[in-house]
């Protein structure tokens, strides 16, 4: 195995161990059970999702960010609505979309996630340096700026 190989080899080891850290097992164990339903656990990607394209997000467009088929994206906007996590409504532009909105209860339970993980990563890190900080989030944010635009890529081909 060459250097590059190497390198690319512990950079996704590096990623397993993240996605393994920061996954709804251990959201799961940190999550207060009187405070949310734990069937949301597995609607993280997609309420972020949500989170994330509101005002305007749609079933299609929530299943297009997080890879999941438009079927499995709607069942999931259902049962989020359903408990209370997510609202649709009615898009002023065309009277054929229907966009999703997290609900207050949504809103708090995507905040907790953002808190947990947030408060895992500044734990690992609580050794660092400030400036080591600023170099971490300059380069991570470029990688991921770059898995980004190559996801477009594909989506394109």
């Amino acid at each position: 195995m060459d250097e590059q190989d190497g390198a690319l080899a512990a950079i996704e080891q590096a990623m397993l161990v993240i996605r393994r850290r920061q996954g709804r097992g251990n959201l799961r164990q940190a999550v207060p059970r009187d405070h949310v339903d734990p069937a949301a656990l597995t609607w993280i990607p997609a309420l972020e999702a949500i989170e994330e394209l509101a005002p305007v997000g749609t079933v299609s467009t929530v299943a297009h960010l997080i890879g999941l088929d438009a079927s499995r994206a709607s069942r999931i906007a259902a049962a989020a609505a359903s408990a209370g996590y997510v609202e649709r409504v009615a898009s002023q532009t065309d009277g054929r979309a229907v966009h999703l909105i997290l609900s207050p209860a949504g809103q708090r339970f995507v905040d907790y996630a953002h808190a947990y993980r947030r408060g895992t990563i500044d734990r690992a890190m609580r050794d660092w340096e400030p400036g080591e900080r600023a170099r971490f989030v300059e380069l991570l944010s470029r990688f991921a700026q770059a898995l980004d635009a190559d996801g477009l890529e594909e989506l394109a081909t």
